[in-house]
């Protein structure tokens, strides 16, 4: 689980042949557009904004393109609501220090809407001027894989004159499982997205609080924190966030707060698509490895609330249910849920959910997991692959 719980990093697929063959078939006409706003900021301080799909009326089931950014940038970036809801995966690969490639595809052939592909999360720079953020080589598929032309044009990030701005915004305080921003809840781990600035060398000198209360910092380093909500959260109540690095606060924002805020880790690391799920032998669920109906599937999660018995701040998992009632669907069937509670032997935040398979379910690359804390839902977009 290490990998979900540390640095969510960029991932490489060799899904990205995908659309490669279309680059060698021609065009049918410039007909969408994926545009970025131009921003003006205050030396390095944190903006977020959104890179929006507007598809015109063509039919568009697959996109790529690349992510540049001048050197008086930092661009970070997860899942936009448009990707999430049209059942895609988001993939990324680092081609250099500052440029990325995207990749949007599925296994089915549905299509994206208008709406937000991706946001992103971008330091300005301490030099006052101009910088771009550029989207390049963007080219889409449409259902039957024909190609489709996607222009775009370059952002501009101004940086004026004045004092430092805000470092961390609410919206930057994301769900460690899910990366997507909300409320936050007892023990629950979030990512932490701002202008911080870290050194590696210094990053043991990072102190994250809530409400005055030291969190349990598990990675810091560059402009991302992942940490632990103490288990003494009032979910009442907003809560004020403070980060300090070398005694000096760096970062300060109120969010709100919830009982619980679930969410389950995903193989990607980007919130949606496979979840991070063992089957019945402990061997990783995959479209290749399916789950046999009706055996036990065990999934990993953060944000589910408090536990019985209470946990302690940076525990280690121990036996400890939920303390919140936990229910299941697995494709829209109820499934029996076996066990909710801490993680053993794994960190403090993660949550461990044993699901019985339902017995009538047929065989699916991509069933969809449907979780409930009480009234609180996980996120839409995790699946799990059935036989």
């Amino acid at each position: 689980m290490a990998p979900y719980l540390l640095r969510h990093s960029s991932m490489n697929c060799s899904l990205f042949r995908f659309l490669l063959p279309l680059l060698l078939l021609g065009w049918r006409g410039s007909a969408a557009e994926v545009s970025i706003p131009s921003q003006v900021a205050t030396a390095s301080q944190l903006i977020a904004t959104t890179a929006t799909l507007s598809t015109e009326g063509a039919q568009i089931s697959g996109l790529q393109f690349d992510l540049e950014w001048d050197a008086g940038l930092n661009v970070q970036i997860v899942v936009g609501r448009g990707v999430v809801n049209s059942g895609k995966l988001l993939y990324s690969a680092q081609l250099a220090p500052r440029s990325l490639r995207v990749l949007i595809v599925g296994l089915d052939q549905g299509t994206l809407a208008d709406g937000e592909l991706l946001r992103l999360f971008i330091v300005a720079g301490s030099a006052v001027g101009s910088s771009q953020l550029r989207l390049t080589n963007l080219v889409g598929a449409t259902p039957d894989g024909n190609p489709v032309a996607v222009r775009a044009s370059a952002a501009t990030i101004r940086v004026d004159p004045r004092t430092s701005g805000v470092t961390l915004l609410p919206e930057s305080v994301l769900n460690a499982a899910s990366l997507r921003s909300g409320p936050i809840a007892p023990g629950e781990i979030v990512t932490l997205l701002g202008a911080f600035g870290i050194n590696p060398d210094s990053s043991s000198g990072v102190v994250a609080t809530v409400n005055g209360v030291a969190t349990i910092v598990l990675y810091a380093g560059g402009n991302q924190i992942n940490t632990v909500v103490p288990v003494s959260l009032n979910p009442s109540v907003p809560a004020e966030l403070t980060v300090r690095n070398q005694n000096r606060q760096i970062a300060q924002v109120t969010v709100p707060t919830a009982a619980a805020s679930p969410a389950l880790f995903t193989q990607n690391g980007t919130g949606i698509g496979p979840g991070a799920i063992l089957n019945e032998n402990y061997s990783p669920n995959s479209p290749s490895n399916p789950a046999p109906a009706g055996s036990v599937v065990m999934m990993y999660g953060t944000g589910f609330g408090p536990l019985i018995p209470p946990a302690d701040d940076g525990q280690p998992g121990i036996l400890a249910a939920t303390a919140i009632p936990v229910s299941a669907k697995i494709a829209g069937i109820p499934a029996d849920v076996l066990y909710a509670g801490a993680a053993p032997g794994l960190p403090a935040g993660v949550v461990q959910i044993n699901i019985r398979i339902p017995i009538e379910l047929t065989s699916r690359q991509a069933a969809t997991i449907e979780i409930k804390v009480g009234s609180f839902e996980i996120p839409a977009g995790v699946s799990i692959a059935i036989r």
